[in-house]
């Protein structure tokens, strides 16, 4: 199944939600837990779509085939977000959408 980019409107390569996050946070794992500027959360993701960058707000929402997918990234995150001291804010709704605020 091919994603779409909501802003660019071209096909982007298929990446499963985890791998995508994961990806992200390595990138990230060298910097203290401190706010950076939009332009530069902006700047970070260009090679990650889906995430939204909003004042302050930094979210994506990731959808799953069924609700035990969703469940087990939320799982995921959760590991990564006590190993790295950084709890997100994470909402499932409509029981396959995991919504993930930075």
């Amino acid at each position: 199944m091919e994603r779409w980019s909501r802003h660019a409107r071209r096909p982007v390569a298929p990446r499963s939600p985890v791998e995508d996050g994961e990806a992200y946070a390595q990138e990230v794992s060298d910097k203290p837990n401190q706010p950076i500027s939009p332009e530069d959360a902006a700047a970070a993701l260009v090679g990650h779509p889906g995430w939204v960058v909003e004042r302050t707000r930094l979210y994506r929402d990731f959808r799953f085939p069924d609700f035990r997918a969703a469940m087990t990234f939320v799982n995921r995150v959760a590991d990564l977000a006590e190993e790295r001291r950084h709890h997100p804010t994470v909402r499932v709704h409509e029981w396959c959408f995991v919504n993930l605020e930075l």
